[in-house]
């Protein structure tokens, strides 16, 4: 086994684990989970989900998902996930359209800050906003990354909040580009700090939103060894273009590009 499929297999165990002890709690403290309910909101339709994401005020350079086999093969995996939640456990499916791999995080205002008036008094205005979308037009362009592809490496859930995570691997493409980007947009603001995406490369599947039951965490357990390795499937995602959004839904639930850039 790799180094990289360790380190995946190794963050899945410690959520994962417990499991197979017969704990009654998982890694998820109460207050992160309480945190983290907070970013959604009981849904007003009677179809569809319990809970949905609430309203944020976030800009972001993301990698949009559209090719069509690798959203195909996502959309199965979790379709194998949901059935083992049970009515008592919430949780909130990432859409298809949702979905995304973040870059640089510009302003990121999330459901739980919103009525944080420090939060909010900070928050760009419609000039800046202008501004960073000039600037990030003129970083695609004449800095002319190199296009590349992202080879989906497995999926797994983060010990952090339970979330159900598709992994990618690349040859540093993904952390030149973050670097391009960051260093294009730096100085929009004078003392602003721009915030990267975490090391891991992924995107989020699917979140739970309370404690997860031993008898589930065995149930993911056993699904993880089954869905986690590809078997030699080569499923990537061509990294052509890039784009600047803002969300008034977290988690791209509802977001308006602003720019769209092609990579060289």
């Amino acid at each position: 086994m790799d180094t990289l499929k360790l380190f995946y297999h190794h963050l899945a165990d410690q959520f994962l684990a417990l499991g197979s002890t017969g704990a009654t709690e998982t890694p998820l403290g109460e207050a992160e989970l309480v945190k983290m309910r907070g970013n959604f909101e009981a849904n007003p339709q009677k179809d569809g989900p319990a809970f949905v994401p609430g309203k944020c005020n976030v800009l972001t350079t993301y990698i949009p998902v559209k090719r069509r086999p690798l959203v195909k093969f996502l959309s199965e995996t979790v379709e194998k996930i949901t059935p083992l939640f049970p009515d008592n456990v919430p949780y909130h499916a990432v859409p298809p359209f949702a979905r995304h791999i973040s870059l640089v995080m510009i302003q990121d205002i999330r459901p739980v800050d919103m009525n944080d008036e420090a939060m909010n008094a900070s928050a760009l205005s419609k000039r800046e906003g202008r501004k960073v979308t000039r600037l990030f037009a003129k970083t695609m362009r004449y800095r002319q990354p190199e296009k590349y592809d992202l080879k989906l490496y497995g999926t797994f859930f983060s010990p952090r909040d339970g979330a159900m995570l598709a992994v990618f691997e690349d040859d540093c493409q993904t952390c030149r580009l973050r670097a391009e980007i960051a260093g294009g947009l730096q100085g929009f603001r004078k003392g602003q700090q721009l915030k990267h995406s975490k090391d891991l490369l992924h995107m989020t599947l699917l979140r739970p939103l309370a404690q997860l039951p031993p008898d589930l965490l065995r149930a993911l357990q056993d699904k993880q060894r089954e869905l986690f390795p590809l078997k030699n499937m080569k499923l990537t995602l061509p990294v052509r273009r890039v784009a600047l959004g803002k969300e008034s839904r977290w988690m791209h639930a509802k977001v308006k590009e602003l720019s769209r850039a092609r990579v060289r």
